[in-house]
C-alpha cells in the first residue's frame, strides 16, 4: 500500500550563523508513519523540527504539508494540524495536569477563548488515553519525568492533530519510563493512525519502534531507510566515528547495537578472524 505524502521537504538549508546546519535536505513523511531522525550531536535533529513546525524558517528549499506551502499557512492552521512534544518543557505558573492538557486547545478556540464543554471531553479523552486522568488534579511540577512526558503527550493530542513531533521524548527517563512511553507512541501511531516524527538519541529504541529512519551527518542526510537499511555496522561506525556490533534482536528482528570500546572492538575483530580462519581451515 503506497502512504500518502504527509511533508515533502525539498533542497532544504538552514544556518544559524555561516555555516549551514542543515545542507540540501530532500525527503517525504509518509501519513501514518512513525519516522525516527538520528545523528550525532549538532547534526541538525531537532533544527529539523524546528523548521517542520514552522519555529525556524529555512535560508533556501520548501517544505510542503499536504501539498500547500508550509510558509503559506497561518500558525494556527498549523498548530491545528501539527502537535509538538519538546525535550524539555518549562511551565512558569503551578498549573495542575489538567489546566496543561487544555492548553491543547487553544488552537481551535475562538471569541473570549473560554473551553466548551467539548473542548473538555476532548482533553479528558487525551488523558484516558495517555493514562494521566488520575492525576489531572495535581499539579505539574509534582509528577515524575514519566508522568510530565505523557501529560504533554497528552496536550498535543488535545490539539486533535495528525501528525506529532517528539524531539527526544525520553530523554532523562530510566529504561521503564522509556518503553511506556514509546509504547504509547506505538498505540498511538497504531488506533489513532497518527503520524509521528521522532528526534531519538537511543539506536535501538528508533530500530524497534521506527517504521523509517533518517541517519543525518553534519546536516546533510547520509542514509535513509528502513531500520535494517539504516542501523549497520558500516553506517554508524561511519557517522558516529565510533565502533559498534549490530546483530539481530532475537526476539523482534530488529537491528540490536551494542557499543564497543576500543579494547573491545579489537578483541571482537580477532575473534571474527580467528572464527574465519577456523571455517576455512
Amino acid at each position: 500500500m503506497t502512504l500518502t505524502p504527509f511533508f515533502r521537504v525539498k533542497d532544504l538549508r538552514f544556518r544559524y550563523d555561516q555555516s549551514w546546519v542543515l545542507d540540501g535536505l530532500s525527503f517525504e513523511v509518509r501519513e501514518g508513519e512513525i519516522l525516527g531522525i538520528i545523528g550525532p550531536n549538532g547534526s541538525g535533529k531537532t533544527t529539523i523540527l524546528r523548521i517542520l513546525s514552522r519555529v525556524l524558517m529555512p535560508q533556501e528549499g520548501e517544505v510542503h504539508l499536504h501539498g500547500k506551502n508550509l510558509l503559506a499557512l497561518s500558525q494556527k492552521e498549523i498548530a491545528q494540524i501539527i502537535g509538538v512534544v519538546p525535550q524539555d518543557t518549562y511551565f512558569p505558573f503551578p498549573f495542575t495536569v489538567g489546566e496543561v492538557v487544555l492548553m491543547g486547545r487553544s488552537p481551535w478556540l475562538s471569541g473570549f477563548g473560554f473551553e466548551s464543554e467539548r473542548d473538555l471531553q476532548i482533553a479528558s479523552q487525551a488523558m484516558t488515553l495517555t493514562n494521566t486522568l488520575s492525576f489531572s488534579n495535581r499539579l505539574i511540577f509534582e509528577l515524575s519525568g514519566g508522568e510530565r512526558q505523557r501529560a504533554i503527550i497528552a496536550r498535543a493530542l488535545a490539539q486533535r492533530s495528525q501528525v506529532m513531533l517528539l524531539d527526544e521524548p525520553t530523554a532523562h527517563l530510566d529504561i521503564g519510563y522509556q518503553i511506556e512511553i514509546y509504547d504509547l507512541i506505538k498505540k498511538l501511531n497504531v488506533e489513532k493512525r497518527l503520524t509521528l516524527i521522532i528526534v531519538a538519541h537511543d539506536l535501538n529504541l528508533a530500530s524497534e519502534y521506527c517504521d523509517r529512519l533518517i541517519l543525518l551527518d553534519a546536516g546533510r542526510i547520509y542514509k535513509m531507510g528502513s531500520p535494517k537499511e539504516v542501523i549497520t555496522e558500516e553506517n554508524l561506525s561511519r557517522v558516529y566515528q565510533s565502533k559498534v556490533l549490530v546483530e539481530e534482536n532475537p526476539v523482534t528482528g530488529a537491528p540490536r547495537v551494542t557499543l564497543l570500546s576500543k579494547l573491545m572492538s579489537k578483541k571482537y575483530r580477532e575473534k571474527r578472524l580467528t572464527a574465519r580462519s577456523n571455517r576455512i581451515s
